[in-house]
This record gives C-alpha cells, structure tokens and sequence, in this order.
C-alpha cells in the first residue's frame, strides 16, 4: 500500500487518504485500483489534489517448493485522464515487477523484487531493485527492514532503506506504522506513513 509523509529542509510532501482496492479473482490472480490525495509544498508554491488512477494485476507464477520461491508478476498502469492536471503523466506509465519470497522458517523470510518503474515521460525506466527481511514476533504481530534502489540512465543511482511493523486485529484488520530515508541523503529526507487495511470476505 502507498503512503507517505515525506519532509525535506524547503519542501513537504504528503499523500492524505492513499487508497489501494485488491479483489481476487481467484487463488492465483487479482485486479488492483490505486489512487491518493496529494499536496506539494516548496516555499510559496503549492498543489493539492488526487493524484492519477493506477489499474494493474498481481499474478501467482509459482508456489514455494523447496529452495525454489514463491514468483509472483505485478503490473501496474498509472494512466493520464484522471486526477489534478498537474499531477497526471503526459502518456501512460507502466511499472512492472517480478516479487519473490523465500520462507527461512515459520518466522523468518526473505522477498527480493526485481522491475522497471516508467514516469510517463519519458521512454527510458527506472530500474527497481529490493530485498526485505521480515520477522513474525507472533501470529498478529510483524516486522520488516527493507533495503530499495532506483537505476536509471537519466540519473544518479538513489539508495533508501525502511522499516515498520504492523498488528493483526482478528483476521481481517491490520495497522501498521513505517519509517523511510534515502541512505545519501539521511539529515534532509524522511519519511513516515500509517496504514489501515481491511479484508472484507466474500
């Protein structure tokens, strides 16, 4: 799920409200629908509004068997008729990952996902790297620490790392509280978000 609170030295940025709908279509696949209430801030300059739509798929290719991981393909679209105009992309911006999950034990895993990230801009994507290590303290309560990286032609690698924990209420309500920096830029950028999902059964 999307969420942020990102505060810079001149400029704050926040996505109030960031909404993420998943509906399974059955065990191995299911449809997403994204979108969030932005608002920018750099001085006397200012934007508020919804950002654009993104409608997109998660796939299951393969269970875990053995040494082998749990493969899933994500595909999103950030399309460019929807939201505040100066939030939109000029043309459409896919993003396409590849998610991986290995179980070391009943507590312990490891995710690494691997994609291309477009900004609607431009024809050359980013590259997205990932690896996350998550601990099950208990069955309702987690706890992660990830290392991400951005690649492209157009710009200077950029490095973050996050972390957060989240509670299970029952089996259909989590929360959870996270925290983020870029790891070249640690004094002047940072991160927070809380997140509230609900499962709502068939």
């Amino acid at each position: 799920m999307k969420k942020m609170n990102l505060i810079c030295r001149n400029r704050k940025n926040f996505l109030y409200n960031s909404t993420l709908l998943r509906y399974g279509i059955n065990k191995n696949s299911e449809i997403r629908f994204q979108t969030d209430y932005a608002q920018f801030k750099a001085g006397n300059y200012k934007i508020s509004g919804f950002n654009p739509l993104t409608v997109g798929t998660k796939l299951l290719i393969s269970e875990k068997k053995g040494i082998l991981p749990q493969t899933s393909f994500l595909f999103n679209l950030t399309l460019p008729y929807f939201g505040n105009k100066n939030l939109r992309p000029t043309n459409p911006a896919p993003l396409i990952y590849l998610l991986l999950q290995n179980d070391f034990t009943q507590k312990i895993n490891v995710c690494y996902n691997l994609g291309l990230e477009y900004d609607g801009e431009s024809s050359i994507p980013n590259e997205f790297t990932a690896i996350c290590f998550g601990y099950n303290s208990t069955d309702r309560l987690s706890w992660f620490i990830e290392n991400y990286n951005y690649f492209s032609d157009k710009i200077k690698p950029e490095y973050f790392i996050d972390f957060g924990i989240a509670y299970l209420f029952g089996k259909n309500i989590q929360i959870d509280l996270s925290g983020n920096n870029n790891l070249q830029n640690f004094e002047k950028y940072f991160m927070v978000g809380f997140g509230f999902s609900w499962r709502i059964p068939k």
